[in-house]
């Protein structure tokens, strides 16, 4: 409306000095104006850089209210809300790939998140939490062979019922089917074993009663 206003009084009087002094002052406004959006768009970019993503989405809509015809506010916003969505997606499939120990698939998902912002705190924060539990992983990966070792050599040394509760122990701490299968198979050898000794047994019995 003033610049309208503006407009009828400079088509009137040009070189009128109100209409001048408003000319100039109208440019100042203009100029400072467009000084801040530039400064929040600015901003918002090193915010960016710095991983403050939320700040600089607030920072970009700022500056969009001020001018809400500026492209590069837009564009960057637009971004921004994208990225922004596809992290938290991104950090939601991690957080459940965690609790279910795929490490593999919770890696592949926080790359695709770090390509996006790699400094963005709950990346970052994301990244420890995996870390944390690559090495819990590790350590349970090197308890669950220690416990298979020892169950192969009780194995070899023909101690059987041994040799499974060693491998129990390892398939707990780290589930392994084919373990899991040799487990069976042992133990039907365990079983039948003890179904022979069992028939043995009940033979020298009524043999010994017969040399009665």
């Amino acid at each position: 409306m003033q610049r309208r206003n503006f407009q009828g009084a400079k088509a009137l009087h040009p070189k009128y000095a109100k209409v001048i002094d408003a000319e100039k002052r109208l440019n100042e406004a203009k100029q400072r104006y467009q000084k801040d959006v530039r400064d929040r768009i600015e901003q918002s970019k090193t915010l960016i850089q710095q991983g403050r993503l939320d700040e600089a989405i607030s920072l970009a809509e700022e500056a969009l209210k001020i001018d809400s015809a500026n492209v590069e506010a837009k564009t960057l916003l637009d971004k921004w809300k994208s990225d922004l969505q596809s992290i938290k997606k991104h950090l939601v499939l991690i957080e459940q790939f965690l609790k279910t120990e795929m490490i593999a698939d919770a890696e592949r998902e926080l790359q695709s998140a770090k390509k996006l912002n790699q400094r963005y705190q709950p990346i970052v924060d994301a990244e420890n939490r995996l870390n944390s539990k690559k090495n819990e992983f590790k350590q349970k990966q090197a308890q669950a062979q220690r416990l298979k070792a020892e169950g192969e050599a009780l194995e070899r040394q023909g101690s059987l019922e041994n040799a499974v509760g060693k491998y129990k122990e390892s398939v707990k701490i780290m589930p392994d089917k084919s373990l899991e299968e040799h487990i069976r198979e042992l133990e039907a050898q365990i079983i039948n074993k003890a179904q022979k000794k069992a028939a043995a047994d009940r033979l020298w019995d009524e043999c010994s009663t017969l040399a009665k």
